[in-house]
Formats: C-alpha cells, structure tokens, sequence
C-alpha cells in the first residue's frame, strides 16, 4: 500500500522523497547543452526541411492543377483520363522522394557527422538514399537504414509531408473519378427516360 499524506493522496512519503533524490541532480538532455551549442545544425536541417517542402508542396500544387487542365482540354474517355492522373501523380511523387533524398544528402555532404547520418544497411549510394527516402515518404517506416541526429528532424518532416501528399493526391483522385462517374451516370439517366 502506498504511503499517504495528510490529504490522503498516494504519491508523497518515502517513493516521492526517492525519486527527489534519485533526480536531484538530473537534467534534461536538451538542456544539458550550453545555450546555442546546436544551432550551428540545427538551423540548416529546419533550412532544408521547410525548403524541401516547400519545393515539393508547390510542385505537387501544379503537377494537380496541369492534370486539371489536361483532362479539361483533351476530353479523354474516364479510362484514359484516370489513368492519366495516376501516372501523372506516381510520377510527382516519385519526384518528391527524390527531392527529400538529395536534401538530406545534401545535409550530410555539407554538415558532415555534426548532422548525424544514416545507419544500419546504408552503403551510401544513391539507391539507399532513394530508398531510404521513399520508405520515410510513404510512412512505411525503416529498420534496416535509420537516421542518427539533427538529420532526425529532416525524416519527421518529410514523413509528415509525404502523409499530406499522399492523401492530397488520393482525395484529387477521388474527385476526378467522381466527376467521370456523374457524368457517366448522368448520360445514362438521360437515355432511361
């Protein structure tokens, strides 16, 4: 049974005054650090990060928007035109992929160990960083090649990004099979009357 105070709540006595002591003279590890000591890299990877992201928001924005103009353009049949969206957002996100992997390649170029790296199964070749990059992108996560320091924040925030991305696309597609699909039903209500 736990010791009680005065007020009858557990968590004061002899556990609380063990943990005092146990921790009195414990500091946060964030806080363990003289003030500043880490911004040299830490400002780089938040630079990049927002960077890349950014860059691969804004791409992804046109990529939708030139789809938009095509299938209004080229009027193609629903096959063709969802095809085409599909292909057309692969590509895009093949592309975001690479953008996040040659920004975290160029962290570890130009920060060198200061921003931490890959470990693991990582030869550093362009395949493992593609990889690396498109496992963090879509979420699935790693286990064979996985970051070490500030180089963390970059994989947070391309995962985060690649989400949003991801269900970006999938609601656009969403969208455009839905207009197919009235304007397919519609035509087919029109020749029942």
């Amino acid at each position: 049974m736990a010791h009680r105070t005065r007020t009858g709540f557990p968590g004061r006595g002899r556990y609380h005054d063990g943990m005092r002591t146990l921790l009195s003279g414990w500091t946060p590890p964030i806080l363990a650090t003289e003030p500043g000591a880490d911004d040299a890299t830490l400002w780089p990877v938040l630079l990049i990060a927002g960077g890349a992201t950014a860059l691969c928001v804004l791409l992804h924005f046109e990529v939708l928007r030139l789809l938009i103009a095509g299938l209004k353009r080229f009027k193609f049949s629903p096959r063709v035109g969802i095809l085409s969206v599909i292909f057309g957002l692969l590509a895009v996100h093949l592309i975001e992929i690479a953008i996040f992997g040659v920004a975290g390649g160029v962290l570890i170029h130009w920060q060198g160990e200061a921003i931490g790296g890959l470990s693991g199964d990582f030869t550093g070749s362009t395949l493992d960083v593609f990889y690396f990059s498109a496992a963090v992108y879509t979420t699935v996560g790693f286990g064979d090649i996985t970051p070490e320091g500030p180089l963390r924040i970059l994989v947070c925030v391309e995962a985060l990004a690649g989400l949003v991305l991801i269900t970006w696309s999938a609601s656009f597609t969403f969208l455009v099979m839905q207009g197919y699909w009235r304007d397919r039903l519609g035509v087919e209500s029109e020749r029942a009357s």
